[in-house]
């Protein structure tokens, strides 16, 4: 991996004339027939920064869809980004000790963010099968069995991820809205041309499994062999803005995608953010131009990016009070400007 973020081309799988490191279109067939493979190892790892309380109620439904006859091993890993309080170490430990769990507590790298501790969670577990979840993620009761089967029957996808079940498809309104300012593909699979995941609420509508460009952060799955090489980011940084489709990039070298609705949590949205406004209105610019970048569009992407920040930036123009965010765009927009006029 180089320091922009650039996935090199000796990093491919042995292809005579390697592609380029870019996003490809969500294959039309991923799955392939039906297969029963063995089973296999799963780690759990989940990043958290000072949000004890939503770690707890995570992990407490961790332990509820513990699944330990599908799985040849279970290790729960948590990432601590901020600073827990040896009690809450304790009841976590406790917890995951009661559900036939390994466990474990590390610190997240020198350089605090969502990506590193996601890096670091892949540094620090063992498992064939590596299982991202936010801290304020509440899994389905049967949420890991269904992972593993899904697994086994799918021997050649690359990861999977679930659904949120708290989301509910837009109002046609919106959604045409949505459409009109590139933020939607129209299709549950697809990036929009501006490289945003704005078509992830149609997930909720889709009866069957399917192939997709990206998965979720909330909860997103990869075989370790799919990831393996996976190193920081410099514009990946603190809250991380677009790690997950990052992610997804960097696993759709090794096999598709897929997204399964029978895989349910409820993603809280927890209060306690990770990042300042202005921090992440400034990332929807710069990584969004960083991710457009590693799909090989940096130009012809740039015009359905500027419709979609325009958007955003009328939208918060009329919200009060968003002045952090408008604040936080226009920094983007020079940091954007630096980017095209330095070739970085």
């Amino acid at each position: 991996m180089t320091p922009s973020g650039r996935l090199p081309d000796d990093r491919w799988r042995g292809d005579r004339d390697p592609p380029r490191p870019e996003f490809s279109r969500a294959p039309r067939a991923p799955l392939g027939p039906p297969a029963a493979s063995p089973r296999t190892s799963l780690s759990v790892v989940v990043c958290t920064r000072d949000r004890p309380v939503d770690l707890l109620r995570c992990v407490d439904a961790i332990a509820r869809s513990s699944a330990p006859d599908a799985w040849t091993s279970q290790e729960l890993v948590i990432v601590d980004d901020g600073h827990l309080e040896d009690h809450d170490v304790d009841r976590l430990r406790e917890r995951a000790a009661g559900a036939a769990f390994s466990f474990a507590i590390v610190p997240n790298g020198p350089r605090r963010g969502l990506f590193d501790a996601r890096v670091t969670g892949v540094a620090r577990t063992r498992g064939a099968v590596i299982l991202f979840l936010d801290d304020d993620v509440t899994v389905a009761p049967d949420y890991l069995a269904v992972l593993a089967a899904l697994y086994r029957r799918h021997p050649t996808v690359a990861g999977v991820g679930g659904v949120d079940r708290r989301d509910r498809p837009r109002p046609a309104l919106v959604a045409a809205v949505h459409r009109l300012v590139l933020f939607d593909s129209g299709r549950p699979g697809a990036l929009s041309p501006s490289g945003f995941p704005g078509s992830m609420r149609r997930w909720v509508m889709s009866p069957v499994d399917f192939a997709s460009e990206y998965l979720a952060g909330s909860n997103m799955s990869f075989r370790r062999s799919a990831i393996a090489g996976l190193e920081p980011v410099a514009w990946l940084a603190s809250y991380s803005l677009g790690e997950d489709l990052y992610l997804s990039a960097f696993a759709r070298r090794r096999g598709p995608l897929v997204v399964s609705p029978a895989l349910g949590v409820w993603h809280e949205h927890s209060g306690t953010s990770r990042d300042r406004p202005d921090v992440v209105a400034r990332a929807q610019v710069v990584n969004m131009f960083h991710l457009l970048r590693l799909r090989g569009r940096p130009v012809i992407g740039l015009a359905p990016l500027a419709v979609t920040l325009a958007w955003f930036v009328l939208k918060d123009a009329v919200r009060f009070p968003r002045l952090a965010r408008l604040r936080g765009y226009a920094r983007g927009a020079g940091d954007l400007v630096r980017l095209l006029l330095g070739g970085a």
